[in-house]
């Protein structure tokens, strides 16, 4: 999923609009949502979750939650408990 955020221009041709309130007001009748705001006013909005929106409008099926991966990553504490550690290696004094 990429995060790359949506551009002023990007968010003027999306909306027709040029003032971030509405911008704003613009999603929240279209999409229903309240769009997060940075403290300008400005839309804070990925370019992924905004293909998701207009998918999600045009009636696009969703990938079901039973099609995403039931077990997550291990973080780097777990994987450096299954390393086996070599002899020659001292462990670190706590």
């Amino acid at each position: 999923m990429s995060f790359e955020l949506l551009s002023n221009a990007d968010l003027e041709a999306i909306t027709g609009m040029k003032r971030y309130s509405a911008q704003a007001a613009w999603f929240k009748e279209n999409f229903r949502v309240d769009p997060v705001r940075r403290l300008d006013g400005s839309i804070v909005l990925s370019k992924a979750t905004f293909e998701l929106m207009m998918a999600r409008r045009m009636g696009v099926p969703q990938r079901p939650l039973e099609d995403l991966p039931e077990e997550r990553p291990l973080l780097r504490s777990q994987l450096a408990k299954l390393r086996p550690v070599s002899p020659d290696r001292k462990p670190k004094k706590s």
